[in-house]
């Protein structure tokens, strides 16, 4: 199975930005989780 270095360069970009889609979509869990620990608990920070 061959591949070509402007295939190579695709699927690496392709992989790169589902990383940081995915990094991006984890943050945004955590901010929303922190957001709502932080409403659940008034005056405990």
């Amino acid at each position: 199975m061959k591949i070509n270095a402007g295939t190579e360069f695709l699927i690496r970009c392709r992989s790169l930005r589902w990383l940081v889609e995915s990094n991006l979509l984890i943050d945004l869990i955590q901010m929303r989780t922190r957001a709502a620990i932080v409403s659940h608990l008034p005056g405990r920070l």
